[in-house]
C-alpha cells in the first residue's frame, strides 16, 4: 500500500482503558480537537461496572466513537478487538491515561507514505519526570530497553504501546497481539508483535515529533494486581514467555542475567525468603518453558 502525499490514510484512534473514567474522557478529549481528524474513534472498555457519568459521557458521544465492553481484562485481547474492529488503514494506540499535543497524529501518519514502513512510534513525555522515550531498543539476547534518543526520527526494534501507529493490513497479516490467559501480567506483547513486523521485512520509526503526556496513573490499567508475589509470577512468565518465542534457548542465561534484580526483590525483599517466594521465578519460567 503506497500512499502519495495527496492521498492521506484514513486512521483509527484506539484506546483500551480499564477503570480510568475521568482521565480517558481528558485522553479522547485531545484525540478530538487533533487538526488530523481520524476516520473513528475505538474505545475498548474493560471496565466491569461503569458509573453513571460514565454511561452517560459514552451515551452523548456514540456519535463519535465506537465502544466496545469486553469482560476480559488484558492489553492483547482489547488492542485485538480494536484492529479486528477498525475501518481506518492505521490504527493508534494510545493510553488511556495520555494528554496529546497537536500534531500527533499527522507525525506518525506521514511516514505510512513509505510502504516499508510499518509501524511508527512517538515520544512519550512522563508526568513524574522520568527522562521521555520513542520506542525501545532489543539487543542480541532479547533484552529490551526504552529508546532516550529523542533527537532525530530514526529505526528502533519496539514501538512504545502508550502511542503506536501500525498498519491494520500487517496486524492482520502478522496476528495481533499475543493474548496471555489467565495471566494478570501484561508486558512485552508490544515487543514480540514488534519483532514480528521487523521479521516481515517492514520497517519501525520513532517520529520524536509525534508527543504526549503520560500521567502514569496509580490507579486502574491492566497491570494492577494486589498479590505482589502473584505478580511476580505472573511477570517472570510474561518475560520468559516473549524469549521463547523469539530467541534461541541457548541465550536464556543471559536473558535470566538481567532479571536479577526482580528475581532478588520477589524472592527477598517482597517475598521475605519464603518457599513460595524463593519458588516463584521457577515457576514463571517453568509455566513458559511449557
Amino acid at each position: 500500500e503506497f500512499m502519495t502525499s495527496n492521498q492521506k490514510p484514513t486512521v483509527t484512534v484506539a484506546i483500551c482503558t480499564l477503570n480510568r473514567e475521568e482521565i480517558m474522557r481528558q485522553t479522547l478529549s485531545d484525540v478530538w480537537a487533533q487538526n488530523y481528524q481520524p476516520l473513528e474513534v475505538i474505545v475498548v472498555d474493560q471496565t466491569i461496572e461503569l458509573t453513571s457519568e460514565m454511561t452517560k459521557f459514552y451515551q452523548d458521544n456514540s456519535s463519535r466513537m465506537k465502544l466496545f465492553r469486553m469482560a476480559a481484562k488484558g492489553q492483547g485481547p482489547a488492542r485485538n478487538k480494536a484492529w479486528q474492529e477498525a475501518g481506518g488503514e492505521i490504527v493508534f494506540y494510545i493510553d488511556d491515561d495520555v494528554r496529546l499535543e497537536s500534531g500527533v497524529i499527522e507525525a506518525q501518519i506521514k511516514h505510512f507514505e513509505d510502504p516499508k514502513v510499518g509501524a511508527v512510534t512517538g515520544l512519550i513525555n512522563d508526568a513524574h519526570g522520568d527522562p521521555p522515550t520513542c520506542g525501545g531498543r532489543v539487543n542480541w539476547y532479547g533484552a529490551v530497553r526504552v529508546e532516550r534518543n529523542i533527537q532525530s526520527v530514526h529505526q528502533v526494534e519496539s514501538v512504545s504501546g502508550g502511542s503506536m501507529s501500525i498498519r491494520r493490513s500487517l496486524l492482520s497479516q502478522i496476528g495481533g497481539f499475543w493474548e496471555l490467559e489467565n495471566n494478570t501480567v501484561h508486558m512485552r506483547e508490544e515487543t514480540d508483535m514488534s519483532l514480528r513486523i521487523l521479521k516481515a521485512g517492514y520497517q519501525i520509526i520513532c517520529e520524536p515529533a509525534s508527543k504526549l503526556l503520560h500521567l502514569a496513573h496509580r490507579s486502574g490499567g491492566s497491570r494492577s494486581n494486589t498479590d505482589r508475589i502473584k505478580w511476580y509470577e505472573d511477570y517472570f512468565f510474561a518475560e520468559y514467555y516473549y524469549f521463547f518465542r523469539n530467541f534461541s534457548k541457548w541465550k536464556l542465561p543471559f536473558y535470566t542475567l538481567k532479571m536479577l534484580r526482580p528475581i532478588l526483590s520477589c524472592m527477598f525483599i517482597y517475598g521475605k525468603a519464603t518457599p513460595r517466594a524463593l519458588l516463584t521465578p521457577l515457576r514463571g519460567l517453568t509455566r513458559a518453558w511449557q
